[in-house]
């Protein structure tokens, strides 16, 4: 997962499944993912298919 200045970071199983509970449908780069919201910034966790 890419955090804040492009740094690379790791989280946990269970941090990423909560994460994937409050995931949305967005747009990157023209594809379609899930991902969470925060600061006004899209942070996709995968292809949404």
């Amino acid at each position: 997962m890419r955090a804040r200045g492009g740094f690379e970071a790791l989280i946990n199983r269970n941090v990423f499944y909560e994460l994937v509970e409050l995931a949305v449908p967005g747009q990157v780069d023209g594809a379609e993912y899930l991902g969470v919201w925060s600061g006004g910034c899209f942070f996709a966790l995968g292809p949404a298919s």
